[in-house]
């Protein structure tokens, strides 16, 4: 951004001054001659005052970037990058911590887009502001020798914060990058691209008089029952008001501007959805088996637009073993 303000305030000033006519009356705008100099309104553009981040000595440069440009829903606080990390946001220094900085949200690293970190901003160098592609670059000291492993995901804070899980990263590994002893070279982690919601509703059932006993090895309190998923980070939803103890659950009731999830849309062809619901009071028990596999029974999933109407489509088990669908 160039600043051109104080130059112009310092050129009408001067033009003012030169303005102030001598008792002698004569025309200084008619006189080439005249020995007053006639100031010059050219507009000198001058580089922003405000300096970027100065990188602390010592450390490497650490981004990282999260793509919400599709869906725009997103404000400054919602995104922090999770890790085994802690952040100090004045230093903007992150210090290695395997113990994901004992899970405690507020320690992790916000996003930001407000431009680059060299230029004013937080974002990587050369990202643009109010793009809707939310960035860090964060700071981090190399190892005495060897290396250090970490390992990091992305949350949503405001979900975190309301319903104690606000997990983004798609289901599978975790992001991974190595800070080597030595290391001075910029280190850009792998980021995410959330993608543009779609159209279709998921409605989910559990018929809470036919659950699955394991052979008499499991036992339910259906004194209350929850849900969390994939859609909606996680977080655990209380159902209630269920038909013949038939609780119904559908995403569109939660998700969207407005609702419980703002920052949640529906489901497009081939989205693979993961639920588990939560059976009990308190905090409840998992509706899985004795080896922490999903049961089924009791259970139906159904497809549709907004509100439905549903068609059935097979639920089957995600690679950690939780219930999932795929989209048809």
């Amino acid at each position: 951004m160039m600043r051109t303000s104080s130059v112009v305030s310092a050129i009408f000033l001067a033009g003012a001054l030169s303005g102030c006519g001598s008792s002698s009356g004569t025309d200084a705008g008619n006189n080439p001659d005249l020995s007053v100099a006639k100031p010059d309104m050219t507009v000198v553009a001058m580089p922003d005052l405000l300096p970027g981040f100065q990188q602390p000595a010592g450390t490497v440069a650490i981004s990282f970037t999260a793509d919400d440009s599709a869906n725009k829903v997103f404000t400054q606080g919602d995104l922090k990058w999770k890790g085994s990390m802690t952040y100090n946001e004045t230093t903007r220094i992150a210090t290695f911590d395997s113990t994901w900085a004992g899970g405690d949200y507020t320690k992790y690293a916000p996003l930001y887009d407000d431009g680059p970190w060299n230029a004013g901003g937080h974002e990587p160098a050369g990202s643009k502001a109010g793009d809707s592609i939310w960035g860090i670059t964060l700071f981090a000291t190399p190892p005495a020798m060897g290396m250090e492993a970490w390992e990091y995901g992305i949350i949503d804070a405001l979900y975190e914060k309301n319903f104690g899980n606000g997990w983004l990263w798609p289901p599978g590994d975790n992001g991974k990058f190595a800070v080597k002893a030595g290391d001075t070279t910029a280190i850009k982690a792998s980021g995410i691209s959330f993608s543009a919601f779609g159209t279709t509703d998921i409605q989910l059932k559990l018929d809470t008089t036919k659950l699955d006993t394991c052979s008499g090895n499991c036992t339910w309190d259906t004194s209350k029952i929850g849900i969390k998923g994939s859609p909606w980070s996680w977080g655990v939803i209380a159902l209630s008001n269920p038909t013949s103890g038939v609780y119904t659950f559908n995403l569109s009731d939660i998700a969207g501007t407005g609702k419980m999830f703002p920052h949640t849309g529906l489901l497009n062809k081939g989205d693979k959805p993961e639920w588990v619901f939560v059976i009990g009071a308190g905090n409840g028990k998992e509706y899985k088996d004795p080896n922490n596999v999903c049961l089924k029974t009791g259970m139906t999933a159904g497809v549709g637009p907004k509100g439905g109407p549903y068609t059935a489509v097979d639920i089957g088990l995600a690679s950690n073993n939780n219930t999932n669908i795929t989209v048809p």
